[in-house]
């Protein structure tokens, strides 16, 4: 994928349940800006069974939903999760991941990444099942961020704490943008 150097893509990184969604449209509306869903949701919903045979398809299906959105963006794109997110989840679920979804992690570049953390509350639905180990689930997220030396924040406290400390840090990367 090549990147406009002028796009800042922020990702948002980590477990389930931990707000990503959330802070990913409330930032794309402060900033008037779309953001990417996240497509493995909207492929969960639609087939329900998931196994590693799915992991690819949903990598797949991530990367061109994100080239959709990249071709009409002239500053600031969020994402709502990234395929990195399918490599940790297929490393979770099934203990593997596929040769292929490593090569296609290393060609992604993105400015940002914002690691939510597990202090809010667990909310069920038909598509999240991991409410169990959430501090282990962290900790991979985590790890795999700083193995790979991408640049991250953690995000901490309630929605409007978190929600401002992205806001300020995503300011910042715009005026340093601007000099």
């Amino acid at each position: 994928m090549t990147q406009a150097s002028n796009i800042l893509k922020i990702v948002f990184f980590g477990p389930q349940n931990t707000g990503k969604t959330t802070l990913c449209k409330k930032l794309a509306k402060a900033f008037n800006c779309d953001f990417v869903p996240e497509y493995a949701r909207l492929y969960a919903e639609n087939h329900k069974k998931l196994s590693f045979e799915t992991v690819l398809p949903i990598a797949n299906g991530q990367l061109e939903l994100e080239q959709k959105y990249l071709q009409k963006t002239k500053s600031i794109l969020f994402f709502d999760t990234n395929i990195l997110e399918t490599l940790v989840y297929s490393d979770i679920y099934y203990n593997k991941t596929p040769v292929e979804l490593e090569q296609m992690v290393k060609t992604q570049i993105y400015t940002l990444y914002f690691l939510p953390y597990i202090d809010v509350s667990w909310e069920n639905d038909n598509i999240r099942d991991l409410s169990k180990n959430r501090l282990e689930h962290y900790n991979r997220f985590k790890q795999e961020l700083t193995n790979r030396e991408l640049p991250f924040i953690e995000l901490k406290g309630d929605l409007e704490n978190r929600f401002l400390i992205a806001k300020n840090e995503i300011n910042r990367l715009l005026q340093q943008r601007e000099i």
